[in-house]
């Protein structure tokens, strides 16, 4: 496999991991191992939601990039947007 086809493989399973958080029926779901639901009235003030962040991080399928993924598609939900261009 060449550095080009290493870095299609990467940008695809950081799609694929994006993709299993969705918002649905008043729920943040992750969905990797098994579907992990969150309601969003325990999830809607910044620190509910880092509470959360800290709750997951624990578990054993939560990486560092899901974990992003999670707070952004969380803070959205409450009109807060992560400014990543630091």
């Amino acid at each position: 496999m060449n550095a080009s086809e290493l870095m299609d493989l990467d940008m695809q399973t950081r799609i694929d991991d994006y993709s299993k958080i969705t918002v649905e029926s008043g729920c943040i779901i992750l969905n990797y191992v098994y579907p992990y639901e969150i309601d969003l009235r325990r999830a809607n003030t910044p620190a509910k939601i880092l509470g959360w962040a800290d709750h997951l991080g624990e578990k054993n399928w939560m990486t560092k990039q899901r974990l992003m993924y999670f707070l952004q598609i969380a803070f959205a939900q409450i009109g807060i947007e992560i400014d990543r261009g630091m």
